[in-house]
């Protein structure tokens, strides 16, 4: 009848509703859920963050604090932290010395201050008055690098020259002069070991190393040393003596070894075989 076709319609409408608000309250209980998941990651995240800032600042303090240097390192983190701080430092005591050999002396608290500064990324001064200092610094050591390379060249020639001209003086193939002070004994073979001192000067008569004077020897075979050297010691025998005047590009070149070695050197260097060993 017309009634129960209503009532059966209406009972199947209320079913279809009932599903419906099921799958709506079952969609919002899993919505609530990633909504409560996102929120804990969130908040770890937010947790992770200031453990890690903590953990900076306390790194910043430490440098910034004297009992850096107080400790020594014993655990491996330690003496690895330590060994990298010490190679970095030998970057800035490289540049350090660069600047020195242009005559440009550097205030130690100051460029100590600077790294540490430069760590912590806080500055005493403006940052473009900063770079504006390295831009004046620069160029000055262009002017005083092209002045110092200029003055050694001009040095170096003259004594290139000079010495040319002193007896027994030759020319070798390599480039080099030399002038043999004692012949020694013998003829020294590409296999022979060979011990020898080596006393090192720049042009103008300035001592840089004398193996003599320190008891140290420098033992080799004959055709593991340098070419320059090489060639030097096999012209003269056992207990012989020679002096090389050797011209920038085949020494230190154009960028020398500051600070004891300026750019564009001539350097001396007389050798003394002490002893040889076939």
């Amino acid at each position: 009848t017309a009634k129960e076709a209503s009532a059966k319609a209406q009972s199947e409408a209320k079913t279809k509703d009932s599903k419906a608000v099921a799958e709506l309250k079952q969609a919002l209980t899993e919505s609530r859920k990633k909504e409560l998941e996102n929120e804990k990651k969130w908040q770890e995240a937010n947790l992770n963050i200031e453990e890690k800032n903590k953990q900076i600042a306390s790194a910043q303090s430490q440098i910034s604090s004297s009992s850096v240097a107080a400790s020594k390192p014993e655990t491996k983190d330690e003496i690895r932290a330590y060994a990298l701080g010490t190679l970095w430092g030998q970057e800035v005591r490289g540049a350090i010395s660069k600047v020195a050999v242009d005559g440009v002396e550097m205030n130690m608290p100051q460029v100590t201050s600077g790294v540490i500064d430069s760590i912590n990324n806080s500055f005493k001064i403006p940052k473009d008055k900063i770079i504006a200092e390295l831009d004046r610094l620069n160029q000055e050591m262009l002017v005083r690098s092209g002045d110092t390379k200029k003055t050694m060249e001009n040095e170096g020639s003259k004594f290139l020259k000079e010495f040319s001209k002193k007896p027994g003086v030759k020319l070798a193939d390599m480039g080099y002069y030399y002038q043999v002070m004692k012949k020694g004994q013998g003829k020294i073979e590409a296999s022979t070991v060979v011990a020898i001192t080596v006393k090192e000067s720049l042009s103008n008569g300035k001592v840089i190393n004398d193996m003599s004077k320190t008891g140290k020897l420098l033992v080799l075979s004959l055709n593991k040393f340098p070419p320059l050297f090489s060639s030097a010691i096999a012209k003269i025998g056992n207990k012989g003596k020679i002096t090389i005047a050797v011209p920038p590009k085949l020494a230190y070149g154009d960028q020398g070894q500051p600070p004891q070695i300026p750019p564009a050197s001539t350097m001396v260097y007389e050798i003394t075989v002490v002893n040889v060993n076939p």
